[in-house]
This record gives C-alpha cells, sequence and structure tokens, in this order.
C-alpha cells in the first residue's frame, strides 16, 4: 500500500477528526475513575502521606503540625523487589505444518535480543513499580531506525506514568492515545494551528505548555490469501499474484481482511501530519492492570495500597498526637492571678521556651502556681498499635514477611507466613505476564515484517548468550534454482511467557540440591562431576565441563546422554585426523607396542650378555686346565731331573708333589668358583628377563 493509498480523500479528514474526538471522549470517561483512585494511592504513598485536606487546613490554623509516618513504602518496596529477582521466560511454537522448529528458536531468540537491545527489564520494573502503587502502567513497543544505519529495529518501553495513554478499553482495542506535552513555543514553531486541551489538561493551557497526541487506529484492508503448490501461503492484491507466482500453481484462495494500525499526530481540534502506516496489526499499546473493581455499573482497578489510606491516616493522626503530647511535657504552664503577674507576663509565658532562673511576682498577692504536667497520651499510643496492624492487614503482609519478628516461632510457621505474603501480591506478576504475552504477540507477527531482508541477527539463548544468525539469506541450489534459508515470513508461530527465577537463581538452586544429595557419597559425586562443572558460576564453566565430563562411567549417562558422548568423540576423532593428530587410544596402544619391542631387545641384550659370561667362565676354566697341565709337565721333568741326580732328587720329589697336589686344589677351587658365579648370574638375567615380560603381559592385559 502507498502513501497515495493512505491519503485521506475530500471530506474525509472531518469525519475522521470527528471520530477521533469521539474517541478520546469515551476513552477519557472509561479510565477516569482509575486514575482518580491511581492519584489518591501515589499521594498516600510519596506525597503528604494521606492528610485529609479539611483536617490538615484546621490543624495547621491552629498552628498545628501535621506529621506523616510513611508506613507503606516498606512494604511497597518488598513487593517491587520480589519482581527484580524474577525473569520473564519466552517460548515460541510453531502452529501449523509451515512452521518449522529451527526458526521458532530463531524467534524466540529474537525477541530476547529485542529485550536486551531495550533494557526491557528495567522497562518491566518500572512498570511493575507502578502497577503496585497505583493500580495501572503502560508498555509500549515501536520500531524506528538504527541510529547509523538503514534497518529498522523495534523497541520496548515503559510509559513514564499511570495516565500516559488512553486506550479502547475493548478485547482488542481498535484506538490508543499518548498525550505528550511540549512547550508551547516549540509547538507553535513547528505548527500553523492553536493548542487545544483536554478537559483534564486544562491546567497546561496558562503554564506556557500544549498537548499533542499520538493516535494509534486500526484499519482493515481486505487482501487475497493464496496457497501455493509449493505448500507456501501468502497474502498479495489481485493485481500482483502474477509476479509473485513465479511459475508456481494456486491450489486455494479466499478473501480475508488484514489489519493495520496507523498512527497520526493531532490534537483535539486538528490533525498534524499524514498518517503513517506502522509495522503491527495491532494498537501498540499494553495497559498493566491491578485489581479489577466493579462498582454501580463502572470499572476501575486498583493498586495493593488502595485499601490502606484510612489506617494510614489514622496512624499518622496518632503519632502526630503523641509527639505534640511529648514535646509540650516538659513545658509547664503557670496558674496565677491577673495582679500577680502584672508587668512579669513576659517572664511567665517565655518560660515555655527560655526558661529563666529568677521568676518575680508582685507583693501581696498568692505566688503563681506551676501545673501539672500532661501525661503521655496511651490511648494514642494504643490507637498507633492499632492503625499499624490494620495497614499490615490491609496489604496482606505480616511482620515475619517484612523480616520483623512476629508470633510465628517454628521455621515452618515462618516461612508459611512469607509465602502468604507473596501470594498476597501474586495478581500484580499475573497481570505483567498477561501485558508482556500481548506485547510479544504484536511483536511475533511484526519481527517478519521489520527483519524482512537478509541480514545478520543477534540471537539470544536462554542462558543469555550472544550469537549471530543469517535469516532470510538466498541462496542457490544443485538444481540451480533460488532458495531462501530461515525465511522468517513462513509459517505461523505463538509463544508463552511465563515468570519465575532468574537463570542465575535456578543454577545456584540446582548446586545446592546437588549439593545435598551427594554430602557424604564421594562415588555419587564423581558420577555427576560434570554436573557441578556445567552448574558452576565460572566463566571456565563449559571448558570445565568438557574436561571432566570424561570421567563420568557410561552407567552413570542416559541413553541420549551416550549417543551425544559418542557423537562428540567422533567430530572429535575427525578434527584430529583432519589436523594430522592421531586418535589417544591408538597413539595409546602405539606406544604399547613400541614398549614391547624396547622390552624384547632388552631381553635379548641380557641374554647375549649372560651368554657372554658363561662363555668367559669357560675360557677362565680352560685356562685353569692348561696351568694344571703346565705344573703337571714341569712335575714331570723335576722327577727326570730327580732320577738324574739319586737320592738328592727324590728328597726334591717329595717336595715337588707337596707342592703340586696344594696348586691342583687350588686350581679345582677357582674352576669351582668361576662356575658357580656364571651359574648365578645366568640365573638372575632369566629371572629379570620373566619379571619384564610379566610386566608387559599386564599393561596389554589392561589395555
Amino acid at each position: 500500500m502507498t502513501d497515495d493509498d493512505n491519503a485521506l480523500a475530500p471530506g474525509e479528514d472531518d469525519s475522521a477528526l470527528a471520530l477521533m474526538k469521539e474517541r478520546w471522549g469515551f476513552a477519557e470517561s472509561y479510565w477516569h475513575k482509575t486514575f482518580a483512585k491511581a492519584r489518591e494511592d501515589v499521594n498516600l504513598m510519596y506525597g503528604d502521606g494521606g492528610w485529609d485536606a479539611d483536617v490538615r487546613a484546621k490543624r495547621e490554623s491552629n498552628s498545628l503540625v501535621c506529621l506523616t509516618f510513611n508506613q507503606l513504602k516498606q512494604h511497597a518496596n518488598l513487593i517491587k523487589n520480589s519482581f527484580r529477582s524474577e525473569e520473564i521466560g519466552i517460548d515460541v511454537m510453531r502452529t501449523d505444518s509451515d512452521g518449522d522448529e529451527d526458526i521458532s528458536d530463531i524467534f524466540e531468540g529474537v525477541a530476547r535480543g529485542i529485550e536486551q537491545s531495550s533494557k526491557a527489564a528495567n522497562e518491566y520494573r518500572k512498570a511493575y513499580s507502578m502497577l503496585v502503587v497505583a493500580g495501572i502502567s503502560w508498555l509500549k513497543i515501536c520500531s524506528e531506525w538504527e541510529y547509523d544505519g538503514f534497518d529498522q529495529v523495534l523497541r520496548i518501553e515503559a510509559l513514564d506514568d499511570y495516565d500516559s495513554a488512553r486506550i479502547d478499553p475493548g478485547k482488542r482495542p481498535e484506538y490508543g492515545f499518548i498525550p505528550k506535552v511540549i512547550p508551547l513555543r516549540e509547538f507553535r514553531k513547528e505548527y500553523d494551528v492553536e493548542p487545544a486541551y483536554p478537559v483534564s489538561m486544562e491546567s497546561l493551557e496558562g503554564a506556557g505548555k500544549a498537548v499533542i497526541f499520538e493516535y494509534y487506529y486500526l484499519k482493515s484492508v481486505k487482501k487475497m490469501l493464496y496457497l501455493l503448490d509449493d505448500d507456501e501461503s501468502m497474502y498479495a492484491d489481485s493485481g500482483d499474484i502474477e509476479e509473485v507466482l513465479k511459475g508456481r500453481q494456486i491450489v486455494k484462495q479466499r478473501e480475508v481482511e488484514s489489519t493495520t494500525c496507523y498512527m497520526r499526530l493531532c490534537t483535539l481540534e486538528s490533525f498534524l501530519g499524514e498518517e503513517q502506516e506502522t509495522v503491527f496489526d495491532a494498537v501498540p499499546l499494553f495497559p498493566v492492570l491491578g485489581r479489577r473493581v466493579s462498582l454501580d455499573g463502572q470499572v476501575h482497578y486498583e493498586g495493593a495500597f488502595s485499601s490502606s489510606q484510612d489506617p494510614q491516616r489514622e496512624f499518622n493522626l496518632s503519632r502526630t498526637i503523641q509527639s505534640e503530647v511529648n514535646i509540650m511535657a516538659p513545658r509547664n504552664a503557670w496558674q496565677a492571678e491577673d495582679k500577680a503577674v502584672e508587668g512579669y507576663e513576659n517572664d511567665y509565658t517565655g518560660y515555655m521556651y527560655t526558661p529563666v532562673a529568677l521568676l518575680r511576682h508582685r507583693s501581696g498577692y498568692p505566688a503563681p502556681q506551676l501545673i501539672q504536667p500532661r501525661m503521655p497520651d496511651v490511648g494514642s499510643n494504643q490507637q498507633a498499635e492499632f492503625a499499624r496492624q490494620d495497614i499490615m492487614a490491609s496489604v496482606g503482609r505480616y511482620e515475619a514477611t517484612i523480616g520483623e519478628q512476629g508470633n510465628e516461632k517454628s521455621g515452618t510457621a515462618i516461612k508459611a507466613r512469607q509465602q502468604s505474603g507473596d501470594l498476597g501480591s501474586q495478581d500484580f506478576k499475573d497481570s505483567m505476564v498477561a501485558a508482556i504475552t500481548r506485547l510479544y504477540q504484536v511483536e511475533l507477527k511484526a519481527i517478519p515484517k521489520v527483519y524482512d531482508t537478509e541480514r545478520m541477527l543477534r540471537i539470544v539463548s536462554k542462558n543469555g548468550k550472544s550469537l549471530t544468525k543469517v535469516v532470510n539469506q538466498s541462496v542457490v541450489g544443485d538444481d540451480g534454482e533460488t532458495k531462501i534459508i530461515n525465511n522468517l515470513a513462513i509459517g505461523r508461530y505463538d509463544l508463552r511467557v511465563s515468570i519465575g527465577p532468574g537463570y542465575r537463581a535456578q543454577k545456584e538452586e540446582a548446586i545446592d540440591k546437588l549439593g545435598m544429595m551427594t554430602e557424604g557419597d564421594p562415588d555419587l559425586k564423581r558420577r555427576t562431576i560434570d554436573l557441578w562443572a556445567q552448574y558452576s558460576d565460572s566463566p571456565m564453566a563449559d571448558g570445565l565441563r568438557n574436561r571432566v565430563e570424561a570421567l563420568v562411567p557410561d552407567d552413570a549417562l542416559s541413553i541420549d546422554e551416550i549417543q551425544e558422548r559418542l557423537k562428540k568423540n567422533a567430530e572429535r576423532d575427525q578434527v584430529m585426523q583432519e589436523m594430522g593428530v592421531q586418535n589417544p587410544q591408538v597413539q595409546q596402544m602405539q606406544e604399547t607396542i613400541m614398549q614391547m619391542d624396547e622390552t624384547i631387545n632388552q631381553l635379548q641384550e641380557a641374554e647375549a650378555e649372560s651368554e657372554a659370561k658363561i662363555s668367559k667362565a669357560k675360557a677362565d676354566t680352560l685356562i685353569a686346565r692348561l696351568r694344571v697341565q703346565e705344573k703337571e709337565l714341569a712335575l714331570q721333568v723335576a722327577q727326570a731331573k730327580a732320577e738324574a741326580e739319586g737320592h738328592k732328587a727324590q728328597a726334591a720329589e717329595g717336595a715337588l708333589q707337596a707342592e703340586a697336589q696344594k696348586m691342583q686344589r687350588d686350581d679345582e677351587k677357582m674352576i669351582d668358583d668361576a662356575q658357580a658365579s656364571a651359574v648365578r648370574q645366568m640365573v638372575e638375567r632369566n629371572a629379570q628377563a620373566d619379571l619384564i615380560a610379566n610386566n608387559v603381559g599386564d599393561n596389554n592385559g589392561n589395555e
């Protein structure tokens, strides 16, 4: 649709302006009571503490103070801060056959990315804080251009005040208004019309300010919905269908109404520009509503402290009276005859503020008497305590809930009381979830319109980690046809929004429960060591888990986990093979083979060494025998000489025989020692070789 199609024909502008004024009047009337009640509650919390205007005027006319002792802020802070520990969860699912699980994950990640870039968590807290006190707050989603680019982005924000918007109260709002106050000089410089003020903002007229409105409204256009033979469904005007078919055939077609939201700036008396088409199919304003009250046919919404106004007023009055009595107690009054203090009146009247050491009076008259000071008012103390109890009852939060000592004694009773206090404000969290759900449903349909070209998007996972994804990517297949990968425009999707403990809180709870389960059981702790690493709040958690998960035995894993382990091992082996790195198991087997080869070489060397020592022993034996033979020959020579020499030789022969026998005994002993040493060394080498062979066998068995 072009801008010319959106332009209003002559005469339509007046009717559109009349319709706008009628809608504003109805919305202003509908939300008036809610805003009036919200104003009272906000004033009670942050203003004068709920003092009635007439009571305040009477007390101030009598120079009496109006003190405020706000008992509600501590309750408000507890309710508001309980929301800070919660986290909004988004789950996107497909709702037709054209949808894809991967695309639903992209939608989910894009929604979280929009949350992060918008700082939506802060915006939600802002809206929740206003909701708790005023009973109503507002969320808004808008599209805007990137600061330094040509792409559109979506942004979530919370409006500033409880009366920052008016919207059609129907189930599917047809219109909405956001009034904005700008300086009158700026208004007149920008526009050539006079400002107009709604009744609720007439006070701005004399303050040098003007009011303009962002006026949102829906328009329906009839289009044709086509189902093509490739199962793609699309909207198209009849004149454009041939262009988008591209050779495909129409299977079904029907006429449908397509709704688009438009925005136009205006005052209550004139439009300030042309209407602008938005990317939304609904009014992008979302009221967050408090407790619904229907009375006399009128509906309004209240905050958590709407019933606390009277108890807070009573507490203020009781404590103020207590303070007055305590302040006035040391300032005693005097009773005297007029003539007795004539000329000294200032001494007595000023004594209440500036006591003096000497008070004089006229002689002949009774001395002035000091009146008994007023005692503290016990009834006011009791009334203040009753009012404090009434405040806690009106809010639904008692001593144990706000950290004070109550009547509860056991831990179970205290916890039950705290939970009852949290349940007392659970309806406000439910209202936040309902408003955020409506916002995301509108956002989900706007995402394909905003991110409609090929671009890289930031996707945020559930654990908060960011990654990038290319959407609407055109690729040419093997058949030569162009296909679009991650097409966000195909399929229908819905979402579910939940609220609960944040990801960090869930991890801490998991660690606590795991610690209780494995306490005193080292084997169970070893079998769950990968879970400890997974839930550890550390930047190295992923790397730590990758290293320790191999220590978990297979019988401790589920079938899916075993399959995941096998898949990871296969991927690792493939990567290592591509990098030229061997599988650790294969490398270990090769190292074992090398160890076996080395052992065999050692055995062979030991055997050769043993054989050498045996050969040496044999040589030593042979040398000893030769020496014996040599000595025998020498003996024979000596015998021959002895025969020649006669009796002299006989005497020498006897001596030689004795010596020869001694030498023979020594040689035989030396031979026996050499043989025994060789055998002993051979036995030791064989035992060492057997020991090495046994160790190698054990290692092979373990492998």
